[in-house]
């Protein structure tokens, strides 16, 4: 089954930090949509988010024309982007410690393949319903998983932004993949944590609901982050899944290893 897709993201400094340490990247030719948020002091932070974005690219462009399957050109990515990471950290032993989150999603026959590592999320809109398909690797999170803490208590802890998982500080990566069949009319959120950190989940799916496009969506989720203090960098990319009428049309993946032939 072929999916169209049509994918918009945005970002902003927010109204606290002093640089933009997120990165995205919307690639509608390629069904890639990439959202990274760095950590690591002396700019090291906005340098790993770049890397991880410009890696996931590398890897797709290279990938699909290769025929590899969208499963394996998501978890490259993140691997990828590690090895890099660790390579500039011997060049430039003033950003030891540096690294970043990442979400990594594509499309294919009619699936969805996510890749996620860190606090940064990906929801899908379904049904005028919100839900998360990812899990924070964080330590606030596991602290309410294991029942120390309760969810309400979990929003004023002070271990809220530790990360036990990330990408650029492990010697051996862990990259949650999820994948699903999709459905005509779905939309996703990538985003970093700069929103929720502003904007409850209940807020975002009035957006959602709203009869609008995605550009507007996503900018109004951005300012009103901004407008709640913007605390953090705020990142969100939208991507929409349409069902084309044509249903003799090929894949993106057969149609750009065809072309390449």
């Amino acid at each position: 089954m072929s999916v169209e897709i049509e994918g918009v993201g945005f970002t902003d400094r927010g109204m606290v930090r002093e640089r933009n340490e997120d990165a995205f990247l919307v690639e509608n030719d390629l069904n890639l949509y990439v959202v990274a948020d760095g950590m690591g002091g002396a700019a090291a932070g906005e340098v790993a988010s770049r890397i991880f974005v410009s890696s996931a690219e590398e890897v797709f462009l290279t990938g699909v024309r290769q025929g590899k399957s969208p499963r394996d050109l998501v978890e490259a990515a993140f691997h990828h982007a590690q090895q890099r990471m660790l390579e500039h950290v011997e060049e430039f032993p003033e950003h030891e410690g540096m690294g970043c989150t990442g979400e990594v999603l594509t499309f294919d026959s009619g699936r969805f393949y996510l890749g996620h590592v860190g606090d940064s999320r990906t929801y899908i809109w379904r049904n005028e319903e919100l839900r998360l398909l990812t899990i924070d690797h964080s330590l606030v999170q596991k602290h309410i998983d294991e029942g120390l803490i309760t969810k309400e208590e979990g929003e004023y802890y002070r271990f809220r932004n530790v990360l036990y998982r990330a990408v650029g500080q492990e010697e051996k990566l862990e990259v949650d993949l999820i994948s699903e069949t999709v459905s005509d009319g779905d939309v996703f959120l990538l985003c970093s944590d700069g929103l929720l950190k502003e904007v409850p989940e209940a807020e975002i799916s009035q957006y959602l609901m709203m009869d609008a496009g995605l550009g507007e969506i996503g900018k109004g989720l951005v300012n009103l982050a901004r407008e709640r203090g913007g605390r953090d960098n705020i990142t969100v990319v939208l991507c929409k899944v349409s069902f084309p009428k044509d249903t003799d049309k090929k894949s993106l993946w057969r149609r750009l290893i065809r072309g390449k032939n």
